[in-house]
């Protein structure tokens, strides 16, 4: 059974190609790989930081007006 890829808009067999052109094509395909992951959690990064911004300010806002109330 042949392992047929498409390289460039071109199908090619992947055991015919030379052990070259294999280990470029498995190092690609673990680039996009970590790429795909490396978006994921950046989006993931990007919710938490929403989660976490509002807090920060209500908490500063919070000492803020107990600073406030001690010193009037």
């Amino acid at each position: 059974m042949s392992n047929v890829i498409n390289i460039n808009g071109t199908e090619h067999d992947f055991d015919e190609l030379s052990d070259k052109a294999k280990v470029a094509y498995q190092q690609l395909l673990s680039i996009s790989n970590q790429m795909r992951n490396l978006e994921i959690q950046l989006d993931q990064l990007a919710a938490a930081r929403s989660v976490f911004e509002p807090i920060l300010s209500e908490v500063i806002d919070a000492e803020i007006e107990d600073a406030e109330v001690v010193n009037a």
